[in-house]
């Protein structure tokens, strides 16, 4: 029988962990599981982190229900506790980026057994500072929507709450440049860019840019992408034009792979990580970890 940790947001979604949750153990268990259930609330007593460190050595598994805030939480626990665990994740948020590099079948079912009798798949984290991720690490123009979205908003109107914000904010994104020195694999490049993106997933903000659509998540590599500010309106239509095609010589988008890269600015820069806050830094050091986390997969 295995023995299955399962960690519970019951905010995230449409709050539909607590509506999912019968259903999740009974599948569960219909497959040889026995399951043990927390709810996770961060920064309390019930953070993730705090109940992976005292319980999840006693665990098969460690799943989770819940957006891919809540999988980075998961995961970050399990890291800088130095514990190695399978990962199930039964995703329930407003956008489920990261699930859509395994499976378009995510419901209860499918991954519950996939969960029990699925195989392993590891897969590179990245970690930014002292932040891990499990698919992209962003800062600039749009990249704070995610997380400053309303819950309320997002549980109610799902991803269309993540497009009213990030329409409603277009012109402070336009506006938004940062002076950065970009260093990897032994180049160094100064410029003002509006946006820039280390990810290693083809999906990022449930979008698939051409830049990114041959990312893998488990070959060691991550996919960087730094958008030049443009200065007027023709610049900007150019821009836009090129990330949509992926123009491979456009001047004003630089992509590149790598194992790993260091950002520097004059001022401190929001990033964010899978979507939620990342913290606020003058120097964002990124390096790949090889296969770190082992993922449960149909």
């Amino acid at each position: 029988m295995k023995k299955v940790l399962l960690l519970v947001n019951g905010s995230a979604g449409r709050k539909q962990g607590k509506d999912s949750l019968y259903d999740i153990v009974r599948a569960l268990a219909l497959r040889d599981c026995e399951v043990t259930v927390y709810p996770i609330e961060p920064g309390t007593s019930l953070d993730s982190s705090l109940i992976i460190a005292a319980k999840a050595a006693d665990f098969d598994v460690v799943a989770c229900f819940g957006g891919d805030g809540t999988l980075n939480h998961v995961v970050f626990g399990l890291l800088d506790n130095g514990i190695r665990k399978p990962v199930g994740y039964i995703p329930g948020g407003s956008t489920n980026d990261f699930v859509k590099n395994f499976t378009d079948d995510i419901d209860i079912e499918s991954v519950c057994d996939g969960i029990a009798n699925g195989t392993i798949y590891s897969y590179d984290i990245g970690k930014l500072n002292d932040r891990y991720f499990n698919y992209v690490a962003a800062f600039g123009a749009f990249t704070e929507v995610s997380y400053s979205t309303d819950q309320a908003a997002k549980n109610l109107f799902g991803h269309g709450a993540y497009v009213v914000k990030a329409v409603s904010s277009l012109s402070d994104a336009l506006s938004y440049s940062r002076k950065m020195r970009v260093y990897h694999d032994d180049q160094i490049t100064e410029g003002e860019f509006i946006y820039g993106a280390v990810s290693n997933s083809p999906s990022v903000g449930g979008m698939t840019l051409p830049y990114s659509r041959d990312a893998k998540l488990n070959d060691g590599l991550f996919e960087a992408v730094f958008v030049t500010a443009p200065k007027n309106a023709v610049e900007l239509a150019t821009v836009l034009s090129d990330l949509a095609t992926g123009y491979l010589d456009s001047q004003y988008v630089m992509t590149f792979e790598t194992k790993a890269l260091k950002v520097e600015s004059d001022m401190p820069v929001d990033w964010t990580v899978d979507g939620e806050f990342g913290g606020s830094y003058k120097s964002a050091e990124i390096e790949v970890l090889p296969r770190a986390v082992d993922l449960m997969i149909r």
